[in-house]
């Protein structure tokens, strides 16, 4: 960053203006604010108090609860740092719809969001408490991806929240149509617990490392297990990825849910045929 973008953000800062205005007119994060007022040594503004309430995320019998931990542990990240002060729980989509969901359920004085030049849309939650939580309590820890293995049960809903954001599923034809669902995940702990569970609910998968890089997935790839998958995951959801769930009902139609309303406008039987889909369906993010 040039030194006259460090001396309006200083300037800006020291004239009180909210971190949020700053960033957007000085296109940079949160972090870059922190890091140029210690290097001007400019001293710290008063952290103002608020009503923040974080009952919700404490709640771990809620499934909506639940699912968003999922969401979290996919496409989400805890940052923990003393020397800046920082302390952010964040969770990124390319999407509008899990961003706003997660601002209504949690609250939108508790959430704020910020939309990178990206395109990437961020949710955050500054406190320091809730890091300290998820890290010592949920053992959801920053840079998981390659250690990820969170002191959680593994329920549905929460399994759901992480296939919205790291699982895929998709229609390809190889001679004959194989109906695939896939979980992709850096710490194989992680995946093997999925697998765990599905296998009890006589789901049969593998789990296999990528040849191109250092992750694992766990693939579902027979139709009649991948139909299992879909009624494991949403027989009692109370939030979900549309566009995901879309793309199952038209694979294997509607089923039987009270809460399936509040998942956005889902296809009907009807549309089954037409709307089968022959891409690959798998992060919500980049990030």
């Amino acid at each position: 960053m040039d030194e006259n973008k460090e001396n309006l953000i200083c300037k800006l800062y020291k004239e009180g203006i909210k971190n949020s205005d700053i960033c957007k007119q000085c296109h940079c994060s949160t972090n870059t604010i922190s890091k140029i007022i210690d290097k001007y040594n400019i001293p710290r503004r008063a952290v103002r108090k608020t009503n923040k309430d974080f009952t919700k995320f404490y709640n771990l019998d809620n499934p909506e609860t639940q699912y968003w931990i999922g969401y979290i542990c996919a496409d989400g990240n805890i940052e923990y740092n003393k020397n800046y002060r920082v302390y952010k729980v964040s969770l990124f989509s390319k999407e509008e719809e899990p961003i706003d969901k997660f601002i209504k359920f949690f609250g939108e004085n508790n959430v704020s969001k910020n939309k990178r030049a990206t395109g990437i849309i961020e949710a955050y939650i500054n406190s320091k408490e809730l890091c300290e939580y998820f890290i010592n309590n949920l053992n959801i820890v920053p840079n998981k991806s390659l250690t990820l293995n969170p002191n959680i049960k593994f329920t549905n809903n929460f399994i759901l929240g992480y296939f919205d954001g790291d699982g895929c599923i998709r229609n390809s034809k190889k001679g004959h149509i194989h109906h695939e669902c896939g979980i992709a995940c850096g710490s194989k702990v992680f995946l093997d617990k999925i697998k765990e569970i599905i296998d009890k609910n006589d789901i049969y998968s593998i789990i296999r490392k990528h040849d191109d890089c250092n992750a694992y997935e766990l693939t579902i790839n027979r139709k009649i297990d991948s139909e299992k998958f879909y009624n494991f995951l949403y027989k009692d959801m109370v939030v979900c990825l549309s566009r995901k769930l879309n793309n199952f009902v038209a694979l294997y139609g509607n089923i039987e849910n009270n809460n399936r309303v509040n998942c956005g406008n889902i296809i009907g039987e009807s549309a089954t045929k037409q709307k089968q889909q022959n891409v690959f369906e798998s992060s919500t993010t980049n990030a």
